[in-house]
């Protein structure tokens, strides 16, 4: 019995023989200090002639990578796994200037088959790579979830793919990228051969980038307790009160982990950057962190404008401010005309942002104002039911134009472009002859969101509130306008102005943050929906917050 509960174990990789690796090489730098080696769990100083070695044995994919100083930059690739046995190197670093504040991107999510589909893979890497030059970014950071499988060959396709980009990455592993490795393989083998360490950290512009595997309860036991001795070994590393960012899939689990070293290192935890729920969100942790999650670049998303590359511009104080960059949208024009004579125009460009557009119509030029990133809006000279004209857009590093015939649209009585795009499909709420609208930027800073009220007969806008980004549809009666906003309260305005009235803390306020979730209520019971992989429903005292049931309600995977 024994035996065959021993030979079912090393088949399913829960028993792991410990292999020996030898690792050595030299570190071509102008500097070597803080230079070191990291062997996955602990690391190596660089000797003051550039040179390592070192040994080392473990029962783990074996894996190293070079930590450096913000002001060194690795040239080439800075992570390679290991064979059991002698294994060299040679780094090349060179000095690079340390900003005080600077941009990278975040992407996430690139799941469909990259094998056959490699055409589209190269070209949304493209659309980045000319984001990162066009922003000067200092680095692509991708939280998780490269592949939807994990196989080799997506994963090897990946890394050929972005050895071609101009860029750095530093892309972290998500559950997907080991769920389905074959019985008996490590699940992190695929990862650390095609793409690099699961788990590592960087240094730039003072501030230390720490990227974990956050699906560690998926990990062997043994594969668990090499990355929390990483971890403490990594973290203690840093001066005191060093800024750290936590990049990694499911970024939220990681802050109870680490948080006795934060503590005893007083270290400043920055924000949090995570993929895993296929939309743009912002919200904060219960320690006041921002928490961002980014859309996935991938095309199949329901809910999702399209892929999605999110700008990160920061400084050790923390984020300046994030805007997202929505790939596959090179040279977008798209017109409609309401009323006969309101014209809104959609303009996108992967890479340049508009800074004018002008249409021409009927032998007349007419310049359009800016509604928000994507949509421009101007009331035409005459009414029209359709006529020929050009649209031409122009960026501060390009133009395009684009001729098309203008329709009116009758059906349509009037519209309203809201100040920013909403990625959370914000149903308005309509009660007798007005119409709310919750705006959710996602983007930092903070407050760019808000609710508007609009006469349901001719759109005019009624007022608007701002202050705090919306998480949801709003619920309304004759005197109050409630939501919930992303530092997970319910608001309650005055529906004749929408002046803030009060707020209080929603209980679950976390679960919610992560998910599709909405608001309505009956009497005096205000009534919580949200969904995440199964829908739950409770019920609150509208006034107080109290919860009123026990226990929220399960409604299935629908």
């Amino acid at each position: 019995m024994k035996k065959w509960f021993s030979l079912f174990a090393v088949a399913a990789g829960v028993i792991a023989a410990a292999a020996d690796y030898e690792v050595s090489g030299r570190v071509i730098s102008p500097s070597f200090e803080n230079v070191a080696v990291c062997d996955g769990e602990n690391f190596h100083n660089v000797n003051p002639d550039g040179t390592f070695s070192f040994r080392f044995s473990t029962d783990c994919v074996p894996f190293i990578y070079l930590s450096v100083p913000s002001e060194l930059k690795i040239d080439g690739r800075w992570s390679f796994p290991l064979k059991p046995g002698k294994n060299e190197f040679t780094f090349k670093l060179s000095k690079q200037k340390v900003p005080d504040e600077f941009t990278f991107v975040q992407l996430s999510d690139i799941q469909y088959n990259l094998v056959k589909e490699r055409k589209e893979l190269s070209t949304d890497l493209a659309e980045v790579d000319a984001v990162v030059k066009e922003h000067n970014a200092a680095f692509v950071a991708i939280s998780g979830d490269l592949t939807p499988f994990g196989k080799r060959a997506n994963l090897k396709c990946l890394r050929e793919e972005l050895d071609r980009c101009s860029f750095t990455c530093y892309p972290s592993t998500g559950s997907h990228d080991f769920f389905y490795v074959p019985a008996g393989e490590p699940r992190l083998k695929n990862f650390t051969e095609c793409i690099g360490a699961p788990h590592f950290g960087w240094n730039y512009g003072g501030i230390y980038f720490f990227s974990p595997v956050s699906e560690y309860k998926m990990l062997e036991k043994h594969e668990q307790i090499r990355q929390k001795n990483w971890m403490k070994n990594a973290l203690r590393r840093l001066p005191d009160g060093t800024p750290v960012v936590v990049d990694t899939h499911q970024a939220w689990l990681i802050p109870a982990e680490i948080e006795p070293i934060v503590k005893e290192k007083n270290l400043k935890v920055l924000a949090l950057f995570a993929g895993h729920m296929h939309t743009n969100n912002l919200q904060f942790t219960k320690d006041g962190f921002p928490l961002l999650t980014v859309a996935p670049l991938r095309r199949h998303d329901s809910g999702t404008f399209t892929k999605n590359a999110r700008l990160v511009r920061i400084s050790r104080k923390g984020i300046i401010s994030t805007d997202t960059r929505m790939v596959n949208n090179i040279r977008r024009i798209e017109a409609n005309v309401f009323n006969g004579d309101q014209l809104f125009v959609r303009v996108l460009d992967s890479v340049h942002d508009a800074v004018e557009v002008s249409c021409t119509v009927n032998g007349r030029s007419v310049k359009l104002t800016k509604c928000n990133q994507a949509v421009w809006y101007a009331a035409l000279p005459e009414k029209i039911s359709s006529a020929k004209a050009e649209i031409k857009a122009v960026a501060k590093n390009a133009s395009w134009s684009k001729k098309l015939t203008l329709k009116n649209i009758p059906q349509v009585k009037w519209a309203y472009a809201l100040d920013n795009i909403q990625r959370r499909r914000p149903a308005p709420f309509i009660h007798k002859d007005r119409v709310y609208v919750a705006m959710d930027s996602n983007e930092l800073p903070e407050g760019r969101g808000g609710i508007v009220a609009l006469d349901l007969n001719s759109g005019r806008k009624l007022w608007e509130y701002r202050g705090s980004d919306i998480h949801t549809r709003v619920t309304a009666d004759d005197d109050f306008v409630r939501a919930f906003n992303i530092r997970g309260e319910v608001i309650k305005l005055d529906a004749k102005n929408g002046r803030e009235i009060n707020k209080y803390k929603f209980p679950l306020a976390e679960k919610w943050m992560h998910t599709e979730s909405y608001l309505t209520h009956i009497g005096n019971k205000l009534l919580a929906l949200w969904f995440n992989v199964t829908g739950r429903l409770t019920a609150l005292d509208i006034e107080s917050g109290k919860p009123l049931w026990k226990n929220a309600i399960a409604l299935g995977g629908t």
